[in-house]
């Protein structure tokens, strides 16, 4: 640990070295830099006058210790997330999602037929939760799939509803 800690102390001299190299910047007392020892010298940059912005403590320490920031992406968290809500949840080509009950197949010989019958169907999401699974998901969720024989082609067409109207057209 303390072997680590003067490696650091060290290294960030010489780079507090490199960086204020002209002695112009440096204050009048901090001219024997180069004849201190590292850890005076690390001593001496940090207590200097304030006087000179270059070589403030704050600037040092914004200057030496800044690292970037290692963060995944929101396009990397979707595709964190997205097996997750396509294994949940089902898109219809109108933007709705539905999902089943939770604990459909679980102690089914404890449940009446009309409750196992009910767990079977499918329910609409809310419109709120609906804009969320849009986010959460990548495009390529978002487009409509077309699959033979899937059970739910009738309910791609969003019908009943005014801006929907399925009644059909009249031709003489």
């Amino acid at each position: 640990m303390a072997t680590s800690l003067v490696k650091f102390v060290s290294s960030f001299c010489i780079q507090v070295q490199k960086v204020f190299q002209p002695l112009s910047l440096l204050p009048a007392n901090s001219a024997k830099l180069t004849t201190q020892t590292n850890t005076k010298c690390l001593h001496s940059l940090t207590f200097s006058s304030p006087k000179n912005e270059l070589i403030s403590p704050s600037y040092i320490s914004k200057r030496a210790f800044h690292t970037t920031p290692v963060c995944p992406t929101t396009y990397e968290l979707k595709l964190w997330r997205e097996h997750r809500i396509i294994n949940r949840f089902y898109r219809l080509h109108w933007g709705a999602w539905i999902r089943c009950f939770g604990g459909r197949h679980k102690r089914l010989y404890l449940k009446s037929p009309a409750l196992q019958w009910k767990l079977k169907q499918h329910v609409f999401v809310n419109a709120k939760q609906c804009k969320l699974l849009d986010i959460l998901v990548t495009p390529k969720w978002r487009e409509p799939k077309y699959f033979a024989d899937s059970p739910y082609e009738p309910y791609h067409t969003r019908t009943n509803c005014k801006a929907f109207p399925n009644h059909r057209k009249f031709y003489p």
